[in-house]
């Protein structure tokens, strides 16, 4: 069930996905400052990537562990990441079991990275 209700501010989405973990906190106000510019395409802007994240039930740890395990801390991984599934290119079962396994061989966020800009030219130019 998704956390993110219409009235919040950017701090309570910032405190309702972090869920007070201090990675997923830094990992989200990156997403504040570098999300647009990465991904200018995306019609929500940053927002788009916080929900993305909460559609998926994506929060606390499990967002460090995508960010910092999965992707390498790259921010533009983590957003191509989370693009690709909105593009159909990785499915939700799938980030969801590298998250748990902790496991880079099964979700190869630089070959999604890849994917994205491939079909999405302006992304992470």
């Amino acid at each position: 069930m998704a956390k993110i209700q219409l009235n919040d501010t950017m701090m309570d989405i910032l405190l309702k996905l972090s869920v007070g973990n201090p990675g997923a906190a830094t990992v989200l106000i990156n997403l504040t400052k570098s999300a647009d510019e990465i991904d200018p395409d995306s019609f929500s802007g940053h927002l788009g990537c916080f929900l993305q994240l909460d559609r998926l039930e994506i929060y606390g740890s499990d967002i460090w562990v995508l960010y910092k395990d999965l992707c390498d801390s790259s921010i533009h991984s983590f957003v191509a990441v989370l693009r690709a599934n909105q593009l159909g290119f990785v499915s939700e079962s799938t980030i969801k079991t590298a998250i748990l396994s902790n496991s880079p061989q099964i979700l190869e966020a630089d070959k999604l990275l890849a994917a994205v800009k491939n079909e999405l030219p302006n992304f992470a130019k």
